[in-house]
């Protein structure tokens, strides 16, 4: 009985830390950071949806940078930093370490390089150049160089 109990609760738990979708979408993401919310919207990562054609939205190589996920438009906040399903709480955040080990990544140029490559239109981009063109956060990251 003891064996199968903790079986079950395994499973539970494993279920529930590693289920599909973890994004919660970025307007979870604004109630804590409206600045980095508006800012994101006023990028071309915010309408990188509305470029495709119908052709491409319907193909998964292009959906799965332009649109990563399905309740949100765009590239969010969460297709580079990782869904918040298990960070988002507030008391989660303002621990670096406890954010980290439950999803929370840090955007460097690997995470840009994952869209932004040889194989796409737009080419690979140069983080330090284009920090205009990206999240607050990547801006205050690279300005330490």
């Amino acid at each position: 009985m003891k064996t199968l109990l903790i079986t079950l609760l395994i499973t539970f738990f494993a279920t529930n830390i590693y289920s599909y979708d973890k994004n919660l979408g970025s307007k979870n993401c604004s109630q804590c950071h409206i600045k980095k919310y508006d800012a994101w919207k006023a990028t071309p990562h915010f309408k990188a949806d509305e470029v495709l054609s119908k052709k491409e939205e319907e193909s998964s190589t292009c959906a799965s940078c332009h649109k990563p996920s399905k309740k949100d438009k765009g590239v969010t906040c969460e297709s580079c930093h990782g869904g918040g399903k298990h960070y988002a709480k507030s008391y989660v955040m303002k621990d670096k370490k406890l954010s980290k080990i439950l999803g929370l990544k840090k955007v460097t140029q690997k995470t840009c390089d994952r869209c932004h490559n040889t194989y796409s239109k737009t080419g690979k981009k140069d983080i330090k150049k284009y920090k205009e063109l990206v999240c607050p956060d990547v801006k205050k990251e690279n300005d330490k160089k």
